[in-house]
């Protein structure tokens, strides 16, 4: 017979082993989440390349692979490079390299960025839930969005992008500067066109960390990940002035126009193009109510507002009416699955409850 004291190790024990297949478990999940999608995108996966593949980035890897993998400007040529820093690329060429520069190849290349991001997502949403369930559904609920599945398997950069964000996401909520120093300069690396969410990153930091410390115990190492970051940025940057006599693709700097009629007929443009013609106006709508009760500290009510938006008005309003296809109803299904399961969970759990309305309001 056991005693009390060697029931409670035997019992303190279980827990561990039962904690970490737990674990296991969700990983695992997340895994077969992975392998579904790209079963569902194999047959995409061997198709000639399309559009900004096919002139630019496939001709740009192979290139990079046959002269040798580098991040230098130069490295390839300024028609295929088109003044982009070179990470996407510099992996591509490795890339090529172990696995071939076939179209398959090339494809899941692009799918294991995608991979990637879904991984850093599932990561960011457990630690601020505290949830695993709410971070499989999370990614479900991404993996299903109709324009990212198309382009899991699609060669360009933006997935590197995401990633880059999603990882100093997940160094910002951690408290962790090396994670978000890595985020930061894979973001600032796949595209120039990342520093907009460069400097939202280095805003919100700021705005979050004055709110927490105030000005006099401002904490500035909190921004060492961007002086880093755009430090070899910049290294970046000054090599290629240095070899080519200027820091931007000229070829895409001469359609930079700041004159007054052309900005708003830009904006008009955009205006008619994402929110007129894609649906989103109604999407739109709902966020910026939820932003202004945000404002005014009602942050469960935001909450709700937010999710109700996303996983019911945004799919049926937008995609069932844009893109009317049956595999689109089954993504609906999903995100239905996910509304009703994040009610029920704020709900129940407090913790869950908190911890979501504390990283959802921690920017008013």
């Amino acid at each position: 017979m056991f005693d009390e004291s060697e029931s409670n190790s035997l019992r303190t024990e279980l827990n561990k082993e039962s904690s970490i297949l737990y674990k296991r478990i969700d990983y695992l999940v997340l895994f077969l989440i992975l392998v579904i999608t790209g079963i569902l995108k194999w047959e995409h996966a061997n198709l000639p390349f399309f559009w900004d593949e096919a002139w630019v980035y496939a001709p740009a890897l192979k290139s990079m692979a046959q002269t040798g993998p580098s991040l230098l400007p130069g490295s390839i040529s300024t028609d295929l490079s088109r003044g982009h820093p070179l990470l996407f690329h510099f992996l591509g060429g490795v890339w090529i390299k172990i696995f071939g520069d076939s179209n398959l190849s090339l494809h899941a290349y692009a799918y294991s960025l995608f991979s990637l991001v879904c991984l850093v997502i599932f990561n960011l949403v457990k630690e601020i839930t505290k949830s695993p369930i709410s971070a499989i559904l999370s990614v479900v609920f991404f993996a299903s969005q109709e324009i990212i599945f198309v382009q899991s398997v699609i060669l360009t950069p933006e997935f590197l992008i995401t990633l880059g964000i999603c990882l100093w996401l997940l160094g910002w909520v951690k408290t962790n500067l090396l994670l978000a120093t890595l985020g930061l300069t894979i973001g600032l690396l796949s595209k120039e066109s990342f520093l907009p969410l460069w400097l939202t990153a280095l805003s919100i930091s700021i705005i979050d960390s004055a709110s927490k410390n105030g000005i006099r115990k401002f904490p500035y190492v909190s921004l060492l990940p961007f002086l880093i970051s755009g430090f070899i940025l910049g290294v970046f940057y000054s090599f290629q002035y240095i070899r080519h006599g200027w820091i931007l693709y000229p070829y895409h700097t001469e359609f930079i126009e700041l004159r007054e009629w052309h900005l708003f007929f830009n904006l008009d443009l955009f205006y008619q193009l994402f929110l007129v013609e894609q649906n989103r106006k109604l999407l739109w709508v709902f966020i910026l109510i939820a932003v202004l009760i945000l404002i005014y500290k009602k942050k469960w009510m935001a909450f709700i507002l937010l999710i109700t938006t996303l996983c019911f008005i945004y799919p049926v309003h937008f995609e069932a009416s844009y893109i009317n296809h049956p595999r689109n109803w089954f993504f609906i299904g999903l995100h239905m699955v996910t509304l009703v399961y994040y009610l029920f969970e704020i709900k129940k759990n407090s913790k869950f409850r908190e911890s979501i309305c504390r990283n959802l309001g921690s920017l008013p």
